[in-house]
């Protein structure tokens, strides 16, 4: 037997319909950005999907305003370097699980898909994106950061060196069809229709 959807409070729901599997980043509030409790259930989420029948994992955010941004910059500001750099390195265990994973993960993006949250979408096989999705990798130029979740080793594979490099040095930002021109998406829908397309 599956288990149902967890808590509401959970910055992670974990659904199951016949052998598809969805997940949600439930901190619509946050624009569905990670902290480092949400990258931990992020992790959980797609070890019990691996230890079920699924075949199909769909990767989704609550709403239609966000995907997911990337790291919550509010949660970073609390945490001291060491817990910064043990949430950092989980981040990289987990996207490394999820671009491996036993099922076949479809992104569906609405919205900011941005910094750790483009990472993220960058571990699926498939992505779906919206017309007006908002996708980039900011960090570089707004923060003097870089993409610290394998997005700068996993870009350049999907859309070549490049795009990659506009997107990450120069702060390109894409909508749905530059997406889809460049291949980081695989289709491209009206906003509010990821969920179903997947």
């Amino acid at each position: 037997e599956h288990p149902q959807d967890v808590l509401l409070n959970d910055p992670v729901l974990l659904n199951f319909a016949d052998k598809i599997a969805t997940v949600t980043i439930s901190r619509e509030n946050r624009r569905n950005a990670l902290d480092h409790f949400a990258m931990e259930r992020l992790g959980q989420a797609f070890e019990e999907i691996d230890a079920s029948d699924a075949t199909v994992t769909i990767l989704t955010g609550a709403g239609q305003k966000s995907f997911c941004a990337g790291d919550d910059i509010k949660a970073y500001r609390e945490r001291t370097a060491e817990q910064s750099k043990a949430h950092f390195k989980n981040g990289l265990r987990v996207f490394d699980a999820i671009e491996i994973h036993s099922t076949f993960v479809i992104a569906a993006i609405e919205g900011y898909c941005i910094g750790g949250g483009l990472e993220l979408a960058l571990c699926a096989d498939f992505r779906i994106a919206s017309y007006s999705a908002h996708i980039a990798l900011p960090e570089v130029r707004s923060m003097n950061a870089y993409p610290s979740w394998g997005g700068l080793t996993r870009l350049p594979r999907v859309v070549g060196r490049q795009t990659a490099k506009r997107v990450a040095l120069m702060g390109d930002v894409l909508d749905g069809n530059a997406a889809l021109n460049c291949g980081l998406a695989d289709m491209v829908v009206d906003a509010g229709t990821t969920l179903s397309s997947a």
